[in-house]
């Protein structure tokens, strides 16, 4: 990695990729940032580079222009507006197994990143620019069933056993309005949510289900072990066919999240209304549907279903980067 970044810094986007060509050509001269994607068991031979997954070791300034040169300072006060160099000039993100997060346009707009080594003083999870709306495997959106997932390396789980379809959004755990542009755009017809089993969690994928109100999008819930993501589910099974299956079979018996009612009744509103009927928000139909990527079976909704209408719960985000084992 000895070429130099030397552009028109302007030009951002092509700015920052060059920036993620540089990391992931030093992901494969760096046996321990390989370790760690092994031991998440992400070892399937194309993901490093269909993804062009990086590493930060504090080595980008060695292929900048000189700090004293007038291109030099304006390469880095570039990137510290994106956020890739703090106000030191050092790497945000040294340590991180990096991701490219695109936007619509396949352009990468953000960079994730997941710290290989676990520090008290610093966060596992980042994402520069923390504001921003992108996608990992935006070509998820080409299949009509859809697998949100809350990290990339759940997204990262399924794609390796075959399951291409699986998509995480950013900001996490919502449904943007660009998204649901996209959801509209690409005609997806089901989504299985695939957030870890957690209390939090499980609030979050009702509103998740809540906000696809009125795009004609059944939602499912998949039903992992407490305490468990995706990623931590799959290693539970030893073998690469072990974990194909056990993949296969939950989102085969993904629950439907049966859609929330948005009426009210004698000044009793839809919480006391549903206290009051003690009707669950998840009900216990399970899809018989094999979610793959070439999967194209369709799941029987009944007339009366799919009139219900979402209703949007009135909760704040806040949340931008997934606090799951990711």
């Amino acid at each position: 990695m000895n070429q130099e970044i030397s552009m028109n810094p302007t030009h951002t986007v092509i700015l920052i990729d060059r920036v993620i060509t540089c990391y992931h050509m030093k992901l494969k001269e760096s046996p321990p940032a390989l370790e760690y994607l092994k031991s998440r068991g992400i070892v399937h031979p194309e993901v490093i580079d269909r993804f062009q997954v990086g590493y930060v070791d504090n080595n980008l300034h060695t292929i900048l222009p000189d700090r004293r040169s007038k291109q030099g300072r304006e390469i880095r006060n570039r990137l510290k507006e994106f956020g890739v160099l703090n106000h030191n000039g050092k790497e945000v993100l040294n340590g991180c197994l990096t991701f490219p997060i695109k936007n619509q346009l396949s352009e990468t707009i953000a960079i994730y990143g997941k710290r290989v080594k676990e520090d008290a003083l610093k966060p596992d999870h980042l994402l520069l620019p923390q504001n921003s709306d992108g996608y990992f495997n935006l070509e998820a959106l080409e299949e009509k069933e859809l697998i949100l997932c809350s990290s990339v390396m759940d997204a990262l789980s399924f794609w390796i056993h075959g399951f291409r379809n699986a998509l995480v959004s950013f900001p996490q755990y919502e449904i943007s309005e660009d998204f649901k542009s996209l959801l509209s755009q690409y005609r997806v017809k089901r989504m299985t949510v695939a957030f870890g089993n957690a209390t939090e969690t499980n609030r979050l994928v009702e509103r998740v289900s809540s906000e696809l109100k009125g795009l004609d999008i059944e939602s499912y819930r998949l039903k992992l072990p407490t305490g468990l993501d995706v990623n931590g589910f799959m290693q539970m099974h030893d073998t690469e066919t072990l974990q194909r299956n056990a993949l296969k079979k939950i989102l085969e018996q993904a629950e439907w999240i049966k859609p929330a009612i948005n009426r009210q009744v004698d000044g009793i509103d839809n919480a006391d209304l549903a206290a009051k009927e003690e009707e669950p928000s998840l009900s216990t139909k399970t899809s018989s549907m094999a979610v793959t990527a070439v999967s194209k079976r369709k799941q029987a909704v009944s007339e009366s279903e799919k009139k219900t209408c979402f209703v949007k719960e009135k909760t704040d985000s806040g949340i931008k980067i997934s606090d799951e084992p990711g």
